[in-house]
C-alpha cells in the first residue's frame, strides 16, 4: 500500500545531519518548488548569474531553518557545524548561504531531506509515538 504525503501545514522538523549535528529543515511541497523555480528563473535573468548557485542559494533559504549540536544538554548553545579549525559556525543566513554554495554534502542532505515526505512522515510518527507535537 502506497503512504503518500499532503500536509495541510507547514512541517519543519530537526533532521540528523551527521553523528552530532541536526539541521532544522522544512518539507518543500510540489507546488512550493514550482513556485520556487520561477523565483530562481526571474533571479537568473536579472542577475545573470549562475542557475545552479542560484537555486542551491534559494533552496537553503526556503528550507533550512537551524542547526545544532544533537546534544543540547551536555553542549548548550553548540553550533553543532564546527570549522577545520575547531571553530564553531552558528547558523545564519550568511553560513547558511555559504553551506549550500560550498559544502557539497550539507548541499545534497538538505536537497534529499527537504523533498523527501517520507522523511517528514517518519519524523512525526516517531514524535506521536514520544508523545511529542507533531512539528518544531
Amino acid at each position: 500500500m502506497a503512504k503518500v504525503a499532503i500536509f495541510s501545514e507547514a512541517q519543519r522538523r530537526w533532521i540528523q545531519f551527521d553523528e552530532d549535528t541536526e539541521v532544522l529543515i522544512e518539507y518543500l511541497s510540489r507546488p512550493d518548488a514550482i513556485e520556487l523555480n520561477k523565483e530562481v528563473d526571474k533571479l537568473t535573468t536579472r542577475s545573470g548569474g549562475d542557475r545552479q548557485i542560484i537555486w542551491g542559494r534559494e533552496f537553503g533559504r526556503r528550507t533550512v531553518f537551524g542547526w545544532r549540536h544533537i546534544d543540547q544538554e551536555k553542549f548548550p548553545g553548540h553550533a553543532g557545524i564546527v570549522l577545520p579549525d575547531g571553530a564553531q559556525m552558528p547558523f545564519n543566513d550568511a553560513n547558511r548561504d555559504l553551506m549550500m554554495k560550498q559544502c557539497r554534502e550539507f548541499s545534497i542532505f538538505v536537497n534529499e531531506n527537504a523533498i523527501d515526505a517520507q522523511v517528514f512522515l517518519d519524523i512525526n510518527r516517531q514524535a506521536l509515538e514520544r508523545g511529542e507535537q507533531k512539528n518544531d
